[in-house]
């Protein structure tokens, strides 16, 4: 159950819904056009229907999709800012959510059904099949698979007959003898995937796959980030 964010000069942002009974209620009244509002790591936009999950909670992390009943709102977290007030968990966003700091406030936005199109919602269709949540998406000028993989989020983008596959942000890169040495530090943790930087400057980790590898090098990429991350936070 899929929904895509068209976000007003950017471009997509895909959902994944996890609650059916939401998901059934939503589509009744799509397309959705709305303005968004920017609040600190999180983007909400007003959605005239009435929905109250089994479990409200007061909390939320990055990645996760949250509806407000008091507020009438679908709430995208792309940070550590909690809510403002009791929210319905009922998806993710696939993928890394950093671009979604680019975002300015009082965008216009439409929400629509999610639907496969091109060669990346076929390989994306194929993904899903074997148990992972994903979909494809257009990012200015920039076409690219997003998923979530054992509760990692990753993003792959083709070249020619290979697929790169990259992580979420660790940290930004900036080229001080310090930042090296953590990279250096990344390095000697890892067996399988490469400590990377992705077009916006921002330290991942990445592997790169052939078709008929992508599920197997998607597992080793997420657990080799969920082991790096557990060991720099640790």
């Amino acid at each position: 159950m899929y929904l895509k964010i068209f976000f007003e000069n950017l471009g997509e942002c895909i959902l994944y819904i996890s609650q059916k009974d939401f998901f059934e209620e939503i589509i009744k009244h799509l397309p959705i056009e709305s303005e968004i509002s920017v609040d600190r790591e999180t983007i909400s936009f007003k959605v005239d229907i009435s929905y109250c999950g089994k479990h409200v909670v007061d909390r939320a992390f990055s990645g996760i999709v949250g509806f407000s009943e008091k507020s009438k709102e679908i709430i995208l977290f792309f940070g550590e800012s909690q809510p403002r007030n009791y929210i319905s968990i009922i998806g993710r966003v696939l993928g890394p959510t950093h671009y979604l700091k680019w975002i300015e406030n009082m965008s216009l936005i439409t929400l629509g059904r999610y639907r496969d199109y091109g060669y990346l919602g076929k390989i994306a269709l194929e993904l899903r099949n074997k148990g992972f949540l994903a979909g494809a998406k257009d990012l200015e000028d920039s076409s690219s698979i997003v998923l979530i993989a054992y509760d990692v989020p990753l993003e792959i983008f083709r070249d020619k007959n290979l697929y790169i596959i990259e992580t979420a942000p660790i940290f930004l890169y900036d080229e001080t003898l310090s930042t090296k040495m953590f990279i250096k530090d990344i390095r000697e943790m890892t067996s399988f995937s490469r400590v990377d930087i992705n077009k916006d400057n921002f330290v991942i980790l990445s592997m790169l796959s052939d078709k008929e590898n992508l599920p197997i090098n998607i597992w080793r990429l997420s657990i080799e980030f969920k082991r790096v991350t557990r060991l720099l936070t640790f």
